[in-house]
């Protein structure tokens, strides 16, 4: 027991594991096939950029929606810091279990079955 434990430490302190709640803003978000959608302007549909968590992510925080009407300027607040943090951090970003519905709730009001389930996948990957 005491092995497993020491191994746990250290793999996590070597980065080897993603620490729980730690969330790769970077990660596709991929169709029924399994294959990345792609992100490109009407102008470049062939531009090779990859839809990802962060952009759903970012999208949805400043997303104005009808349900938003009586968002009060404190939690408009926390939806900006949020996605500061999404957008100036690289690598693996630790969210709050209040984080992560937050944004598994803005997600879903913001975007189709298909890319509110890939993210809630790569929100909550325990939840599968």
């Amino acid at each position: 027991m005491k092995r497993i434990l020491a191994g746990a430490i250290v793999a996590g302190v070597l980065g080897i594991v993603s620490p729980a709640g730690a969330v790769d803003f970077s990660s596709p978000i991929l169709d029924f096939k399994g294959k990345p959608i792609p992100d490109c302007p009407p102008t470049k549909p062939d531009c090779g950029d990859a839809l990802t968590l962060g952009a759903l992510a970012t999208t949805s925080l400043l997303a104005q929606t009808p349900d938003d009407r009586n968002v009060t300027s404190a939690e408009k607040e926390q939806r900006f810091k949020l996605g500061l943090r999404i957008n100036s951090q690289t690598g693996d970003i630790k969210l709050s279990a209040e984080d992560t519905a937050l944004l598994k709730t803005l997600i879903s009001k913001s975007f189709n079955a298909l890319a509110a389930g890939r993210a809630n996948e790569l929100l909550d990957p325990e939840a599968k």
